[in-house]
């Protein structure tokens, strides 16, 4: 069970890494094909919160995702993030008989109060205190910037990178590759450091746009923590 979409790189990785473990062939859309050294049989379902972050969308989503699950009665729930915790685990399956194990919850389940006998999972912290003193010695301030696309989990993990740093950031959440554009921007005389989360958010992201104008504006050092934005040639 997948908050977001396929296409999304940070969902691709977690189910690569599912299907290699169960030894599952995968399709190039994202889906579990029969393989002949399989250990399990899968079913993957994806939420699509991240491009779609309206409350009564999530909500009919994880509704769908339910019916599937009542469906198909699996003898395990793998879930990923957030909106997978929130709207299908504690509605519908905590305290359940059914396992449910998560992964990529940003830094805390507290709010979720998840059940110790049958929820179980691993937690997504990042190191933003090392990037930042990274950043730090390139800085010529300490005025620390977060900009990125505006769903839950990135205020969820703007406020732990705030009690994680000790400090007050500069938040900017974006809804559209032309806010994140002037934000961005503005950024590069407004702090000292930016914190630059993923854009997957932003259905009309423009990467050659971006890169042009990244390479054009840039003053101040930015940081990130997703693999596959870091490989982008800033």
């Amino acid at each position: 069970m997948n908050s977001y979409h396929f296409s999304f790189p940070w969902t691709n990785g977690i189910t690569r890494s599912i299907a290699a473990s169960f030894k599952v062939a995968l399709t190039q859309e994202g889906v579990f094909a029969d393989g002949p050294d399989r250990l399990v049989d899968l079913k993957i379902i994806y939420m699509d919160t991240k491009r779609n972050t309206d409350e009564n969308f999530i909500k009919s989503a994880a509704l769908q995702a339910k019916e599937e699950i009542e469906r198909w009665q699996p003898d395990v729930i793998l879930t990923s993030d957030d909106n997978a915790a929130k709207y299908l685990i504690v509605p519908y399956y905590n305290n359940s008989e059914i396992p449910v194990v998560f992964c990529g919850i940003n830094w805390s389940v507290a709010e979720y109060g998840f059940s110790t006998s049958n929820v179980t999972g691993m937690l997504e912290v990042q190191l933003v205190d090392q990037i930042v003193d990274i950043m730090r010695s390139y800085a010529k301030g300490e005025r620390v910037a977060y900009i990125k696309g505006d769903d839950s989990s990135a205020r969820k993990e703007a406020g732990f990178f705030e009690e994680r740093l000790g400090i007050e950031l500069d938040k900017r959440f974006v809804t559209s590759f032309s806010q994140w554009k002037e934000q961005y921007i503005a950024l590069q005389n407004e702090a000292d450091m930016i914190l630059v989360g993923n854009w997957a958010t932003l259905e009309d992201w423009n990467e050659v746009e971006a890169l042009q104008l990244i390479a054009e504006h840039t003053t101040v050092p930015s940081g990130n923590w997703d693999q596959w934005v870091a490989l982008i040639p800033w």
